[in-house]
């Protein structure tokens, strides 16, 4: 390993307001990353986020969004493409902790020759988030027989009268 990156973004999106977020990585084939990206979302305010992952060696990005005020809504959005030996790490958190909020999350990924994906998500509707709507969906399309991607989607629900799901 050449380097190893720690990039930290914290997103913080007053009541009402709207904020759209793009990242884009392209690190070098040495690089390995483990990045953050947290977010809050407030009162009727809307988060559009989007990613992007081209490079590294392994690159690890843990996104965590937390709806906290009525009526928020989180799009999470992602593309990666692994090629060679690579090892695209995903992690997500839908926190919703208050009521009526939505999320939605569409991750994609292209995998070529020995390159690997892992997705592992959590949709957490806490006590008190009666009217949540909750969607998680990755979709990978794997090129090569040496290519390899896993999915592994999780509820955890704690009110009633919410719709969670994950593709």
């Amino acid at each position: 390993v050449a380097a190893l990156v720690v990039p930290v973004t914290e997103l913080d999106v007053a009541d009402t307001a709207r904020l759209g977020y793009l990242n884009v990585q392209i690190l070098g084939s040495r690089m390995w990353q483990i990045g953050l990206q947290a977010s809050r979302v407030g009162r009727d305010a809307t988060l559009t986020s989007a990613s992007v992952a081209l490079g590294g060696d392994y690159a690890r990005l843990r996104t965590d969004s937390a709806l906290v005020g009525p009526g928020g809504t989180s799009r999470l959005l992602a593309v990666y493409f692994g090629a060679g030996e690579q090892m695209h790490d995903f992690r997500t958190v839908q926190g919703h902790r208050a009521p009526k909020t939505t999320s939605d999350l569409l991750f994609k990924g292209v995998l070529g020759n020995h390159s690997r994906s892992v997705y592992t998500g959590l949709i957490r509707v806490e006590k008190g988030a009666a009217g949540t709507n909750a969607f998680q969906t990755n979709r990978n399309l794997v090129l090569h027989e040496g290519a390899h991607a896993d999915s592994v989607p999780n509820l955890e629900i704690e009110d009633n009268d919410v719709r969670c799901s994950h593709a």
